[in-house]
């Protein structure tokens, strides 16, 4: 059973967000493919959660600076990775390059949005006006795993008496805002690790408490020689990630190495974290760890949900004595006047709290009725939902409506730019889908997946599965997965935008009716020369 989704070009599309890097690159494939384009955004500037409005002090990306670029316009960035600003500006300079800052409504917030026969009714409220409402004939959200800021808030246990701060790390966007003050950070992620080292630079005192370690990586690994690019952003190190689907599954790789040699795969991510670990200085051999405070509990790869890439400030502070580290459940700490007291007795002066930990993803502007109908499910009382998602994409039962960048990655740019061109194939109906039943099937068999390699309870955090999921959607649009001429650079290069520049050809060739695909050297191939060669000497 198959079946298409009428689209007609010209039709309009309402593009609700608060990811700025997301809409940039979809509004300019939707335009290129003829779509009349809106984007709501919230925030005063293009960037999302680097614009001015949400970046907190000190913040740089996570992966190297050229995994957050567009096909279209890449840049050398001798860094490596880039701070807030410079990401935001290459993000705007994009736009700009494009013509798409004429399609974007800043400063402008989604309140609801309403699914009727002839499309979607979108309420907005401009800032400092009134309500008004749009109609479209589709709609896509590209709100992005970063919206929902989630605090801890410490009612009940002393948030009435503070006389202190108690912000998210995404408010904290000001050095002044740190100065001089004691400050504690509760929890110990990318953003806790920024700013318990802005805080020991700037601050009286700088303490993190966390429930647990994360497993890091290091920018530079095998002895501060190799970039990491070449270590985890591969398809060879997704090789060694449990399967994620029986599509991609090799004959020589899964059948036979995975089967037989198990103990390969598990090596492998011992290695990398073992090396970081070494590189760090937060060994079980050092003496910064003791008490042993810092080594992860859990292992790569299944602690990649709340893994990261080390900032070596933060190690360099922390190495000075500069930052103290307190493992503790923040949740039973209690809040005095000018105290963060924990479960043990133990008192910290505190003049500023700062909640790094995280967001949570839900959508207010959406009905009860509507989640319901596109089967999300709540999986707390504080809002935040399981989505299932046909290829991370397309929600079930509700059609003319489509989601990018909801399952955070390590290459979440790379993973949108293709996602927006599954979404107007889609739109355009040049994208065959399968039954409704198989669709419900792949997401939820999708979801349950995730859920199980991560621990991740929205079943949708993709982490290291870039390459994966990208064939996955390459495979809808009936789209060769390999972007390269050969199988070496195919598997030992980084995974980067340059892959898919010509996507926007592929797909217009294929929609012509002409062939898409091209030469592959493949393994099978060098065996088979391989093997003539060694049939040619015998014969001599």
């Amino acid at each position: 059973y198959q079946r298409r989704v009428r689209g007609n070009k010209g039709y309009a599309i309402c593009v609700c967000s608060r990811c700025g890097f997301l809409w940039s690159f979809f509004a300019k494939v939707l335009k290129d493919d003829g779509f009349e384009v809106t984007v709501f955004e919230k925030n005063s500037e293009v960037g999302g959660v680097w614009s001015k409005d949400t970046a907190y002090v000190e913040l740089c990306t996570q992966a190297p600076y050229r995994l957050y670029m567009f096909p279209e316009l890449t840049l050398e960035n001798d860094k490596g990775y880039a701070t807030a600003f410079e990401t935001q500006q290459y993000f705007e300079q994009y736009a700009k390059k494009f013509n798409i800052l004429q399609c974007i409504q800043l400063k402008t917030k989604v309140i609801s949005v309403e699914n009727t026969s002839e499309g979607w009714e979108v309420t907005v409220e401009p800032e400092g006006k009134e309500r008004r409402t749009h109609n479209f004939d589709f709609l896509v959200v590209c709100t992005g795993p970063y919206n929902n800021p989630f605090v801890i808030s410490f009612e009940g246990r002393g948030r009435e008496v503070f006389k202190g701060e108690l912000l998210h790390s995404s408010q904290v966007q000001h050095k002044d805002q740190l100065a001089n003050k004691n400050v504690v950070i509760l929890g110990l992620g990318k953003s806790a690790f920024d700013i318990a080292a802005a805080a020991a630079s700037h601050s009286a005192s700088s303490t993190v408490l966390f429930r647990s370690p994360n497993p890091m990586v290091v920018r530079k690994g095998m002895g501060n020689k190799v970039d990491i690019r070449y270590l985890a952003f591969t398809r060879f190190a997704e090789a060694f990630l449990p399967l994620w689907r029986k599509e991609a599954r090799t004959w020589l790789w899964d059948s036979i190495i995975r089967k037989y040699f198990p103990g390969l795969f598990e090596n492998f991510w011992q290695n990398i974290s073992k090396d970081a670990a070494d590189t760090l200085g937060i060994s079980h051999s050092s003496p910064l760890t003791s008490p042993l405070v810092l080594p992860p509990e859990k292992a790569l790869p299944g602690a990649f949900l709340h893994a990261g890439i080390a900032p070596p400030k933060f190690f360099e502070m922390l190495h000075l004595n500069k930052i103290k580290l307190i493992r503790t459940d923040p949740n039973s700490a209690q809040l005095l006047p000018d105290t963060v007291q924990l479960q043990d007795g133990t008192k910290l002066p505190a003049d500023l709290i700062i909640s790094a930990t995280g967001y949570q993803q839900f959508f207010p502007f959406l009905s009860s009725e509507l989640q319901s109908r596109m089967s999300f499910s709540k999986i707390n009382n504080k809002g935040a939902i399981r989505m299932n998602l046909w290829k991370a994409t397309i929600p079930l039962s509700v059609s003319r409506i489509a989601f990018v960048g909801m399952g955070a990655s390590l290459n979440s740019p790379m993973v949108s730019s293709v996602q927006s061109h599954l979404v107007s194939e889609y739109f355009l109906g040049r994208l065959v889908l399968p039954s409704p039943e198989k669709m419900r099937q792949e997401a939820t068999e999708e979801s349950d997946f995730l859920q199980q390699a991560f621990g991740d309870p929205q079943g949708s955090f993709i982490g290291p599965y870039v390459g994966h999921l990208i064939d996955d959607l390459m495979r809808a649009m009936g789209l060769p997965t390999q972007r390269t001429s050969n199988f070496l650079s195919e598997m030992f290069f980084p995974l980067d935008a340059d892959r898919y520049a010509s996507l926007a050809d592929d797909r217009s060739r294929k929609a012509r009716g002409e062939a898409v695909q091209r030469f592959y050297f493949s393994f099978s191939h060098l065996l088979i020369c391989v093997f003539c060669v060694f049939l040619i000497c015998l014969l001599l």
